[in-house]
């Protein structure tokens, strides 16, 4: 299992993660903040999809910058700036988990297992890093990625989780490249 559905990144959403209010908040209000997916509901709310496969019909291209895709990066990573400029346009996203696309070649991931997971990863927070640039600068994308790194942290102290650990480590990696 994947997730597929993500809320844009914003400051609000590190904050309330971090200090944990979102718990006292409980699931309502994150649904209705657009935080959450309600997975009974195909219709997607301040968010967009991610990691899978995406049609649009080529009207909708249209109503996107220049009318063409993005060059800044390729694989994993183009959905949330196609999704954020789709939601300023009034473009609504719907989300199908139930429909299945096969890779008849599948040449996107040559690697398996850990290395699989570890570029997904990196390919992913390459991508979030260009529109969190992009999009609210060096400062807040700093402060950001503060209260990630603190959040995945204090949450290791607790209880190891690999995949926190994997992030923060590709993080950490994407932020010294940059």
């Amino acid at each position: 299992e994947q997730v597929s559905y993500v809320s844009f990144p914003n400051l609000f959403f590190e904050i309330v993660s971090t200090l944990r209010i979102h718990k006292l908040l409980g699931d309502d209000w994150m649904y209705k903040k657009g935080f959450l997916f309600e997975t009974e509901k195909s219709k997607i709310v301040q968010g967009y999809v991610v990691a899978t496969c995406l049609f649009f019909d080529k009207s909708v291209l249209k109503k996107l910058p220049n009318s063409r895709l993005y060059d800044e990066m390729f694989l994993y990573g183009e959905e949330l700036f196609w999704g954020y400029a789709w939601s300023l346009v009034g473009v609504q996203g719907y989300y199908f988990p139930e429909k299945q696309v096969v890779h008849s070649v599948g040449g996107s991931e040559q690697k398996t297992g850990e290395d699989k997971l570890y570029q997904r990863r990196l390919y992913q927070t390459q991508g979030e890093h260009l529109f969190l640039i992009k999009h609210f600068g060096k400062f807040k994308t700093n402060l950001i990625y503060f209260l990630r790194l603190l959040r995945w942290s204090l949450n290791n102290i607790f209880k190891k989780d690999e995949d926190i650990t994997l992030r923060k480590k590709v993080l950490l990696k994407v932020l010294r490249n940059n």
